[in-house]
Order: structure tokens, then sequence, then C-alpha cells
């Protein structure tokens, strides 16, 4: 069941991106805040840090931290795509992403998972986000996090903003 939904995402995935333009865009770095629940082991509650580059209107590379709150205290590291459908403020998306523990990044290898998420502009540079992973498909796991979140998307520099000097 996993392997068909893992398939059915990666089809999803490069269907989204091929489908819409991938004209450039502009240089834009984005932060993200998340807080949600998590069924690692029981339900319990986590934070997580992303950090992201746009590098098309389509597509958005990502890496991020994500710590547990209760039972044992683990950080998974994790880096990945995720293509997103921008229709004006509500922005639909679907990431994959690798990820590990950071305690035993070298003895384990990495977990391919699914992201699910829905983005909704409050302004040109933040957005709320609504989120759902299933962070190791590729080993069977069932586990699962939802998350709600906010982002805040910085202008690196107008590539067609005329120098001053």
């Amino acid at each position: 069941m996993w392997r068909r939904a893992l398939s059915c995402g990666l089809c999803l995935l490069i269907t989204l991106g091929g489908a819409v333009s991938a004209e450039p865009a502009d240089p834009t770095l984005g932060l993200k805040a998340e807080a949600g629940l998590q069924s690692a082991e029981e339900l319990s509650p986590y934070l997580r840090a992303e950090l992201s580059y746009l590098l098309s209107q389509t597509w958005v590379a990502q890496s991020s931290l994500m710590g547990a709150l209760s039972g044992p205290s683990r950080l998974n590291a994790a880096l990945g795509a995720r293509a997103q459908l921008d229709v004006f403020h509500y922005i639909p998306w679907l990431g994959l992403s690798l990820s590990a523990p950071l305690s035993s990044a070298l003895s384990s290898p990495p977990k391919l998972g699914l992201e699910l998420g829905f983005d909704r502009k409050l302004s040109p540079s933040q957005a709320l986000s609504l989120s759902a992973r299933a962070p190791g498909l590729s080993h069977g796991e069932l586990d699962w996090s939802l998350g709600l979140s906010w982002r805040f998307d910085w202008l690196l520099f107008d590539p067609f903003e005329e120098s001053v000097f």
C-alpha cells in the first residue's frame, strides 16, 4: 500500500511540475515556523523550522529541522522539493523529502516521505500553511504529522531593478 501511495505521489509531483510552466522566479528565500501533531510512537506535539528557496514559479527547494516536544528527544533533518500551483492567494503543493534523525544520520539510511499542503497568502511576503506529511513511506512506516505554519518570504534582489551605479 505504501508503495502505491509513494508511486502516486511521484506521478503527481512530476505531472504538476510539467503541467505548470517553469518560468524563472525572483530569487526568494522563505522561512517557515510550524507547530503540529505527529504519530511517531504516540501522538505528540512537534515544532518544525523550514528554509526554502523558490527555484521557479512551480518548484521550491527546502530544508528543515523538526523536533518532538514530548517523549524521546529526537531532532530530524530533511531535504526536499515541492511542486506548487500558485492560484492567486491559494497555493496547493505536493512534495517529496529525505529525512533522517540527526543522532543516527550516518548509521541509518534516509527515509523518503510525501508531503501535501495548502498555503494561503496573507500578503506578497507572508502565508499561512496547513500541511500533512508521511515521513517514512520508503520504510513501510505509517507515521504521519499534521501542522499549521506561518511563512515569511524575502526577495533577495530584484533582477529587473536597474543599478544606481
